[in-house]
């Protein structure tokens, strides 16, 4: 399964983060919620979440931008809703 690699381009739709809040916990995440995944303060990708593993600090999500499913970890990026 692939998984994200740390981009440096921001996000191919609207890069600008968005309102939303911070999840802390991806025990509060369900199929279907979108979020935007950021690193510091950019948008790397945006799309609705497929799956999540809190255990893991791991969430799989469908990027809207490119149409491709990533598997991103809490180590790596901040969690928003949109």
């Amino acid at each position: 399964m692939p998984t994200a690699s740390i981009n440096a381009e921001p996000c191919r739709t609207d890069p600008t983060p968005g309102g939303g809040s911070r999840i802390r916990s991806l025990h509060s995440l369900k199929r279907g919620d979108r979020i935007e995944a950021r690193l510091q303060r950019e948008v790397l990708y945006r799309g609705q979440v497929e799956e999540t593993a809190p255990g893991l600090g791991t969430v799989w999500m469908r990027d809207e931008s490119v149409d491709t499913r990533l598997a991103l970890s809490q180590d790596d990026f901040t969690f928003w809703t949109t």
